[in-house]
């Protein structure tokens, strides 16, 4: 096995696993920073007699959107499936569509979801025209 190719495996693969790792890891600093020094301000207010905000705690409901998780999961099922037929055009490699297949899965669970966000809104409806 040539280095080339080991670095090309090692590239393909852990790479990406990597760089998701970087972006959770950053994602996670940004709100432990932001929760500090929320913190920070609250036990300074105390400390000081002063009163606290009622803002300064925000409530942070994040609903669940399924359009947005359809969204995603179907752009990352076309581009699994785009990067397999990308490899079997340029490296002549027909086997590398079997490949583009396994972007079905993640397609297919975003179809889903899409399905689920209009069947919710479907049932919103009624309930809203019943106030």
């Amino acid at each position: 096995m040539h280095i080339e190719s080991i670095l090309g495996v090692t590239g393909t693969f852990f790479l990406p696993i990597a760089l998701v790792i970087v972006i959770v890891a950053l994602k996670y600093n940004k709100e432990n920073n932001q929760n500090r020094l929320q913190a920070d301000l609250y036990a300074k207010a105390l400390a000081a007699g002063l009163p606290i905000p009622d803002n300064l705690f925000p409530e942070q409901k994040k609903k669940h959107n399924p359009l947005n998780t359809g969204i995603i999961c179907m752009g990352v099922g076309a581009g699994i499936s785009l990067f397999f037929v990308g490899i079997a055009l340029t490296a002549e490699e027909p086997e590398a569509l079997a490949g583009a297949s396994i972007g079905i899965i993640p397609f297919v669970i975003g179809v889903a979801y899409l399905l689920i966000h209009f069947l919710e809104k479907k049932q919103q409806k009624p309930e809203e025209n019943a106030k």
